[in-house]
């Protein structure tokens, strides 16, 4: 949530930052990569999630919620909430969580 929130606040310098300066994205995402990286596989190990790969289900988590954050940005009258309400559903449908 405050990381969608901090993008769409901040979408004039994510356009100057990633189209005007030419920065890469890899170099952006590494922490949240990590992060990502490292709950996949903590809930791998205990049982909460489901995934034949977790460094693959990392990647496509990581694309999916850029993608939805990307579409949000260029479209401000869409609903934010409901947005990030949706793309936790669909994390949880692709980790093939428990409960």
């Amino acid at each position: 949530d405050v990381y969608f929130q901090i993008c769409l606040d901040n979408r004039a310098l994510h356009h100057l930052l990633f189209h005007a300066a030419g920065f890469s994205e890899d170099d952006a995402f590494a922490t949240m990569r990590r992060l990502l990286a490292d709950l996949v596989a903590e809930g791998v190990a205990d049982g909460s999630f489901r995934v034949a790969d977790p460094a693959i289900a990392t990647d496509f988590l990581l694309a999916g919620m850029h993608a939805a954050l990307v579409s949000a940005l260029h479209e401000p009258e869409r609903d934010h909430a409901a947005t990030v309400a949706a793309v936790k559903r669909q994390a949880a449908q692709t980790l093939g969580a428990a409960g």
